[in-house]
């Protein structure tokens, strides 16, 4: 997997965990703040592009990586859409769920 996720450079699985898993919990915060402020679906994309930016000047500054990699860029930005994605999903289905009345919310 290496090259294909991240660089094939000595520390490369170590900054693709590192710098990435933290970019994964930051898109997840931005979905949950998108979901509650009951935004549209589709700003998760500006957010997680610019996540995704950030992610890959990480990269390059503390790691020596390339910059303007494209490949990379697009690797982070898919794992940081699907992070805010799922964010975004569980937190809508958590709000429905607790405005649907039903057995275990009471009577309506």
């Amino acid at each position: 997997m290496a090259g294909y996720l991240w660089a094939d450079a000595d520390f490369g699985l170590l900054a693709f965990l590192i710098l990435d898993g933290l970019g994964a919990a930051a898109a997840f915060a931005a979905g949950r703040a998108l979901a509650s402020g009951w935004n549209p679906a589709w700003r998760i994309v500006p957010s997680a592009a610019a996540l995704a930016a950030a992610v890959q000047f990480l990269h390059y500054a503390l790691f020596q990586e390339d910059l303007l990699s494209i490949h990379y860029y697009l690797v982070g930005l898919v794992l940081l859409l699907a992070a805010a994605w799922i964010a975004l999903r569980r937190c809508d289905r958590d709000r429905w769920r607790r405005n649907t009345p039903g057995p275990s919310n009471g009577p309506a």
